[in-house]
């Protein structure tokens, strides 16, 4: 294996982590103020993960695809997993999101790791429409910012009234 897949792996990884993050810690939060986990109200924590989610939540909105799915796939194709598909001209054959169309080499295939996070990662077009996706993006978004309203962080600028 070279440097770029195995980079390339590591970057899905951190990837997979990321939206994991994203997705455990709303149920957390929840379960936590029901069971009245102090850390579930701490400040920065549910900053960082409203700014994890609104960035997705941007990203979707400008029709971006996420730098981390650009580095991924452009460290593939260095390190040989994918191809790039041509037209009988010889430009790129996109798809109608203008993204590139990448078919999968033999390395690929024996790549286990990366194919098995890819697998939880991405859906293929023909499974999930984008417009699925975005309604789901911003959904969870609304429901980040909702759990900001229903179980509110404890500001670290309030001093916290005395206990009598």
């Amino acid at each position: 294996m070279n440097w770029h897949i195995a980079f390339a792996n590591v970057i899905v990884f951190i990837h997979v982590l990321y939206v994991g993050i994203v997705i455990v810690a709303v149920p957390a939060i929840l379960l936590g103020w029901l069971l009245k986990w102090r850390w579930v109200r701490n400040f920065w924590f549910r900053l960082i993960h409203f700014i994890m989610m609104g960035i997705v939540v941007v990203e979707t909105g400008f029709g971006m695809t996420c730098p981390l799915t650009t580095w991924e796939t452009n460290l593939r194709i260095a390190g040989g997993q994918f191809q790039i598909s041509y037209n009988d001209d010889g430009t790129e054959q996109r798809n109608e999101r203008g993204q590139q169309i990448l078919y999968t080499t033999e390395e690929y295939q024996g790549d286990f790791v990366g194919r098995l996070l890819q697998r939880i990662l991405f859906f293929q077009p023909d499974q999930v429409s984008q417009a699925v996706l975005n309604l789901c993006y911003y959904g969870f978004g609304a429901m980040i910012l909702a759990t900001f309203i229903l179980v509110q962080p404890r500001w670290p600028w309030r001093v916290p009234k005395p206990q009598c």
